[in-house]
């Protein structure tokens, strides 16, 4: 009966153990690796506030401190890859966390910021949004 009761203590923590394999992978990556992110099918969100200038691509603008409040306009598929960015990469780096917090399992982090993006040549939107939401609703 102990050998049973044993073995049964040794199968739960399997279980429990493979259940927490399935950890976060953050990216805190530079421009070329967040533009291929973006190519290979990101959704991208600028969680800068106030508001900026935007990499093409960007899917949604949401400030990092308001992610939890528009969370409707996340993917609702939590291993869906995310790539996030601000003008330095401060404000990122504090979404990446709260992103992780939410659930969300693969994150890219544009580290320096659209500051890095603008600095390595790559193109910039000025088109604004001026309110949280998807850059493709009218």
């Amino acid at each position: 009966m102990k050998k049973l009761f044993i073995l049964g203590l040794f199968i739960l923590a399997a279980i429990t153990v493979s259940g927490c394999t399935s950890q976060a992978q953050i990216h805190n990556v530079g421009p070329a690796q967040f533009s291929q992110a973006i190519k290979n099918g990101a959704f991208v969100i600028d969680v800068h506030n106030p508001e900026q200038p935007h990499i093409p691509g960007t899917d949604a603008i949401i400030p990092y401190t308001q992610l939890r409040q528009y969370k409707y306009l996340l993917p609702e598929n939590k291993s869906e890859p995310i790539a996030i960015y601000c003008n330095s990469g401060h404000q990122s780096g504090i979404a990446k966390d709260i992103l992780k917090q939410m659930g969300y399992k693969d994150i890219y982090n544009l580290a320096a910021g659209e500051q890095s993006w603008r600095m390595a040549g790559y193109a910039i939107n000025y088109t604004f949004l001026g309110h949280p939401g998807l850059m493709n609703e009218s």
